[in-house]
């Protein structure tokens, strides 16, 4: 698991505490200080899935992971805070993506990790699925930074890199 924006080990130590109270290895997390823009949309060459916060869900993170390739599994809950994620994916026609309870959160999350066929077409799809989906509430206009961001998808879900 990648954990981005963590200024410094004292953070890091208080972030890995949760994780280590719920016996994951130490040694699966990463974590990483606050990177500049191009080289943080890159970083997402090197997520397969990611993980929507709860309750309160990414939005542009959400967004720019999409653009990056890194579909993202969220939780919608009953809040705005915990809608923004959910809203994004279903505006992109991810239903899938969107759970409403934690066990459905869990059970999407590793049918996709596991679905390595499926998760390589989820991921090459993310990318258009945005450019043609009408600006919105939900879909900004596409900022020009990202539009040249090179490396869209990175390595597949199978560890092999796009041609």
């Amino acid at each position: 698991m990648i954990i981005l924006n963590i200024g410094d080990e004292t953070t890091a130590a208080a972030n890995r505490h949760p994780f280590d109270q719920q016996g994951i290895d130490p040694s699966h997390l990463v974590f990483e200080k606050r990177l500049p823009f191009e080289d943080y949309l890159a970083r997402h060459n090197t997520v397969d899935l990611g993980l929507d916060s709860f309750p309160y869900n990414g939005s542009t993170t959400t967004y720019m992971a999409a653009w990056m390739g890194a579909p993202q599994v969220t939780w919608r809950g009953e809040r705005l805070c915990s809608r923004l994620g959910a809203e994004i994916m279903l505006h992109l026609g991810l239903d899938e993506l969107v759970a409403t309870t934690a066990e459905e959160y869990v059970e999407r999350a590793v049918a996709l990790a596991i679905d390595l066929d499926r998760l390589e077409r989820l991921r090459a799809s993310l990318r258009p699925r945005i450019a043609a989906s009408p600006p919105g509430p939900t879909r900004p206009p596409i900022p020009a930074p990202w539009k040249s961001s090179t490396g869209a998808r990175g390595r597949n879900a199978s560890g092999r890199w796009p041609k």
